[in-house]
């Protein structure tokens, strides 16, 4: 697996103008820029976030438009759809570290996104 780097995202310089970020946001940043990058490369873009604190759907273009986000609620249930159509989702818990991947869905049928979840290791990020 390559090693996708952090993108400098805007909300980090919103909540620490100092520039110092804490090493567990960097880490759970490190593990999710790279999960959403192994989803997509497997066929399962990001496609939306539900954004509880608005209680709908955000569509999202890029993974670093959802990363925005994602790092700017305490929690996120973030959707990706296979070209099948079929919908998928990843809860993340922020400050949880390594554990930022708390849960994930999908149909009963299988098109690869549970082989996709289970391949997808966050421990070779720390």
């Amino acid at each position: 697996m390559n090693i996708v780097p952090t993108p400098e995202l805007q909300i980090n310089r919103d909540l620490y103008p100092d520039g110092h970020i804490p090493p567990n946001r960097v880490l759970e940043q490190r593990i999710v820029i790279n999960l959403l990058a192994h989803l997509e490369a497997v066929g399962f873009p990001v496609t939306s976030i539900w954004d509880e604190d608005n209680g709908r759907h955000e569509p999202m273009k890029s993974a670093i438009e959802a990363m925005e986000l994602i790092f700017n609620l305490d929690e996120s249930k973030v959707f990706f759809t296979s070209a099948a159509g079929k919908r998928h989702w990843v809860f993340l818990v922020c400050g949880n570290g390594i554990d930022i991947i708390s849960d994930y869905g999908y149909p009963i049928v299988s098109d690869g996104f549970e082989e996709a979840m289970a391949d997808f290791d966050p421990e070779q990020f720390e």
